[in-house]
């Protein structure tokens, strides 16, 4: 759910940061919690969210 919110508010690389380390935490861990597709989805929403950021940043930088 985290990682949804990234994409909609104003600073979303913060938020997409957190649930990528949530994410990432819950995956390492694995000691109670199963892996399940629900991790895996908001890590790649995560990920995919800074990736289009770094972007828009490079964009921004080069004069585009």
């Amino acid at each position: 759910m985290l990682s949804l919110l990234g994409w909609l508010l104003p600073y979303g690389e913060v938020a997409s940061a957190l649930a990528l380390a949530a994410g990432a935490l819950s995956i390492l861990t694995d000691r109670q919690y199963r892996l399940d597709g629900l991790v895996i989805t908001g890590v790649c929403i995560a990920a995919l969210q800074l990736f289009f950021a770094l972007l828009l940043f490079t964009m921004d930088l080069a004069g585009h």
